[in-house]
């Protein structure tokens, strides 16, 4: 575009769910091991309810620049916390031996 020019790009994605057949089938005599019509489609269906973006579907978001910081500072954090033994003060502690069969 020229300099006092701008230029807008709008994408829009939609997903659209499958038209899942609504009959139950008898796959105890599916002899040939065939797949069910409807497996999978309710898993396709609740796949494209619960993304936020469905632009994702058809290539994955980019990471962020800090998001392998923030993760490493997390398990930083978390293995620098000294472990704490839960057992009750009024308990005693056992040696045990080696135990037989």
């Amino acid at each position: 575009p020229e300099p006092d020019e701008a230029l807008l790009v709008v994408e829009r994605y939609r997903v659209t769910s499958p038209a899942c057949p609504q009959r139950r089938l008898n796959m105890s005599h599916n002899h040939g091991n065939a797949p069910a019509p409807q497996f999978g489609c309710a898993n396709l269906i609740n796949l494209g309810q619960m993304v936020a973006d469905p632009g994702h579907l058809l290539a994955g978001a980019r990471a962020g620049a800090n998001d392998s910081e923030r993760a490493t500072a997390a398990i930083e954090a978390w293995r620098a916390i000294p472990p704490v033994i839960l057992m009750p003060s009024d308990a005693k502690q056992q040696q045990t031996r080696g135990g037989g069969g």
